[in-house]
């Protein structure tokens, strides 16, 4: 039956297969280019308030009774008793709907009060509204973020612990010319350290954009990316930090955000102060990070 479908509908079968290699693959890729998304700076983003999802609750369908059985006074009693049941319900949910829309009101005021002092420089209000954008971008790996924002407001401090390589997926999917063969083979250390390289750097340049599109106040961000390494001098795993940037909002503005999807971040990166110590393979040695200039 294989070959028999192989003879009657080699272009489709062959389709489907690339189709499902260059998914692989693509999802392999998108690991590097993570800044594909980043956001354009902006000097006056506007605060969006939360939707309120919940539907207000409908009155209850009275229940009628036929005219045959508005003769049994069983009946009767049982209508007005479930009539009585729905509309408690409904002025129950009803209540129950307005408390929780009154809240939610309430809630977004406070959110405007609180965006509308990041915008005007307050360092508390910054940090938690930077916290949070951070905290909804799903990152393919675990990235977990530290920040400090300057007291005047217009220099941040990022620190990100980045995932080890050794969380980098190794394979590859592979299909030959002439095979019906889909194979899944091990990329090879260069090609790994080469993913390394080009996520660690597209994961930095995605979270500088979030951050200077979100606080316009910010003029200054030095990012710093650490990782969990195995010392081989001691047999014990040490935080070593890989790279760190100080970067200017007047040159982060440069940037064709436009046209992202053309930008190598490691080079992208290396045209700001930038300290780093990688080979031409992608291997990093420890280096010490930057300190913020305001």
């Amino acid at each position: 039956m294989i070959a028999q479908a192989r003879r009657q509908h080699p272009d489709a079968i062959r389709q489907l297969l690339e189709r499902r290699c260059n998914e692989i693959n693509n999802d392999i890729s998108a690991l590097g280019n993570l800044h594909w998304y980043t956001p354009a700076p902006l000097l006056s983003p506007k605060f969006v308030p939360a939707p309120f999802d919940l539907a207000e609750p409908r009155p209850p369908e009275e229940v009628n009774l036929t005219f045959a059985e508005r003769f049994l006074p069983g009946k009767r009693r049982w209508e007005e008793a479930e009539n009585l049941r729905r509309q408690s319900e409904y002025r129950a949910a009803l209540e129950q709907y307005e408390q929780e829309k009154a809240a939610h009101v309430e809630k977004n005021v406070q959110a405007r009060m609180a965006y509308s002092a990041a915008m005007a420089g307050n360092p508390d209000p910054m940090e938690r509204l930077l916290e949070h954008r951070l905290r909804e971008i799903v990152w393919p790996r675990e990235t977990l973020i530290s920040l400090s924002v300057s007291e005047d407001g217009m220099a941040l401090e990022l620190d990100v612990d980045l995932p080890e390589i050794e969380h980098m997926p190794t394979m590859r999917a592979t299909l030959g010319a002439r095979s019906w063969d889909l194979t899944i083979k091990e990329a090879g250390a260069t090609a790994t350290r080469k993913l390394y390289q080009q996520h660690v750097h597209s994961l930095g340049f995605r979270i500088l954009g979030e951050a200077f599109a979100a606080l316009p106040t910010v003029r200054t961000i030095v990012l710093s990316g650490y990782s969990q390494r195995l010392d081989s001098a001691t047999g014990k795993t040490k935080e070593d930090y890989l790279y760190s940037v100080r970067v200017d909002r007047y040159q982060w503005n440069e940037i064709n955000f436009a046209m992202l999807n053309q930008i190598d971040p490691s080079e992208a990166l290396a045209a700001f102060d930038l300290q780093r110590n990688m080979t031409a393979t992608g291997i990093f040695k420890p280096i010490t990070p930057l300190d913020i200039v305001t």
